[in-house]
């Protein structure tokens, strides 16, 4: 509740300077305007009375406060991340939160914009947001760490293996380059996989072939 300081009132007597004084407060609130009233009472000597009262009246036109917000993170598809909520208090009495979600995205982030709306009863109202950033930075995932280097006879195509590799945000592409090495015949290849995701995250790995044609054709 708010806190209400009254001024103090002084009392005198004609006929004996002795005057005992005393007060009740009382507070009354109708429609979010609260009436805080003190009644003074004071009595001489000879047991004579007199009543003074005094009022504030008090509107409430603040809204509520918040006093903790979680703050904004950026955070990869690996992460672990606990949401909190928001916390609000007011002066005047209780205090109603709600919360909405919403969310905005690309192929390469997904950002999620927290918003709490506080409302207290007389319809003062605060706002606070928190956003939280869903960003892809980390490259693809190889199941596959080695691929066997091959010996062939002649080049072929499809001796080669194709690497398993996985993301956890988004589809990947695999694409490859041959490098040769003394031609087709005689020498070898290098084939160069690159895998990558949507955001451009990619990671490579390589399998030799050595090439000896020593066979006479049939």
């Amino acid at each position: 509740g708010a806190n209400v300081e009254f001024d103090v009132v002084q009392a005198f007597d004609n006929c004996n300077g002795n005057v005992e004084l005393s007060f009740i407060d009382e507070t009354t609130t109708i429609d979010c305007i609260t009436y805080f009233s003190r009644t003074w009472t004071a009595v001489d000597n000879c047991g004579n009375i007199a009543n003074q009262a005094q009022m504030i009246k008090m509107t409430d036109t603040n809204a509520p406060t918040f006093t903790f917000v979680p703050e904004n993170v950026a955070i990869t598809c690996a992460d672990v991340h606990t949401l909190r909520e928001a916390e609000v208090s007011d002066h005047c009495g209780d205090v109603s939160l709600d919360l909405v979600e919403t969310e905005t995205s690309d192929a390469c982030a997904t950002i999620t914009t927290r918003t709490w709306t506080a409302t207290d009863a007389c319809g003062n109202v605060a706002t606070a947001t928190q956003r939280i950033t869903l960003e892809d930075t980390e490259v693809p995932v190889l199941e596959t760490t080695v691929l066997p280097e091959l010996t062939l006879t002649c080049f072929d195509e499809n001796a080669f293996a194709r690497p398993i590799a996985t993301d956890n945000c988004s589809a990947i592409d695999m694409t490859f380059v041959d490098v040769l090495d003394g031609g087709t015949c005689n020498g070898g290849v290098e084939r160069i996989w690159t895998i990558s995701d949507q955001c451009g995250n990619a990671i490579s790995i390589s399998q030799k072939a050595s090439i000896n044609d020593d066979e006479s054709p049939v």
